[in-house]
This record gives structure tokens, C-alpha cells and sequence, in this order.
């Protein structure tokens, strides 16, 4: 996955003091020994005293790992949607980036967006509207 020239700075900061003298087999995120990888319950509990750390409630449900990347979709949805930048360029690069076979996988973002920026959800909508319907008002119900 592409970063930012920022990111891969702090990246390279990271791994030069994490990993004073490198080897091939290293990994970036580790138990200690930099031969052997960080699993799953390693970085949540990383991530669960970062948060406690910075004084961030964690609950049933989050915080977690997965949110960073929910953050990143929604942010990019919403400067596009402030910008003026036409969603129907954009938003399959965002699916593509985010590793989405099509546009339904990021369609989860675009609900998470209509949540918090209805602006960007009616946008969403008068582009895509053929491909990723609305929600359907019950039988009998105005609209």
C-alpha cells in the first residue's frame, strides 16, 4: 500500500531506532525479537496502553486497530466532498487503495460518512445512487 512521503519519514525513523542494525528476516512490528513478528493480541494490547497512555477510553468495541483505517476512508471522503472533487473519480481509487475488489467494499465508509457529514452522503448519492442504492422507506411510508 502507497504512504505518504511523512509517513515513510517516520516510518524510516522508527525502524532505524527500533532496528539499530537490520536484517532481512526483521520485521517492523515485533515480540522483541526481531526475528519474530507482533501477532494480533500483541499490538491490540500495544494499542490498548497507547490508548491509556493518551488517556482514550477504550470499550467493548473500540478503539481498535481497524479504526485508524476507518478514519483514513471517512477523512478522504469528506476533504473530497469540502473540496468539490467529483466522488465518481475518486471514490474508486479509494477502494482500490483500501484493496476493495469493487465499490461495495467501500460502501461501508460512504454510510459511515452519511452518519456524521450528510453533505457528502447526498453528493454520494445524486453520482452513485444507480450503483450503491439508498436506504428504502418501509412499505407505506411517505418519502
Amino acid at each position: 500500500m502507497p504512504v505518504t512521503r511523512r509517513l515513510a519519514d517516520t516510518l524510516q525513523a522508527y525502524i532505524a531506532a527500533a532496528h539499530p542494525d537490520p536484517e532481512p528476516a526483521h520485521h517492523l512490528f515485533h515480540t522483541g525479537d526481531p526475528s519474530k513478528p507482533a501477532d494480533k493480541s500483541t499490538i491490540y494490547n500495544r494499542l490498548r496502553r497507547y490508548l491509556a497512555d493518551a488517556d482514550i477510553p477504550h470499550f467493548p468495541g473500540g478503539p481498535h486497530i481497524h479504526s485508524q483505517r476507518h478514519g483514513f476512508a471517512v477523512q478522504n471522503l469528506r476533504r473530497w466532498a469540502a473540496d468539490g472533487t467529483d466522488l465518481a473519480v475518486m471514490l474508486p481509487y479509494l477502494s482500490a487503495y483500501m484493496g476493495h475488489s469493487d465499490l461495495r467494499g467501500t460502501q461501508y465508509y460512504l454510510q459511515l460518512t452519511a452518519d456524521a457529514y450528510p453533505d457528502v452522503a447526498e453528493m454520494v448519492q445524486a453520482r452513485f445512487g444507480y450503483v450503491i442504492p439508498g436506504p428504502v422507506a418501509p412499505q407505506g411510508a411517505e418519502q
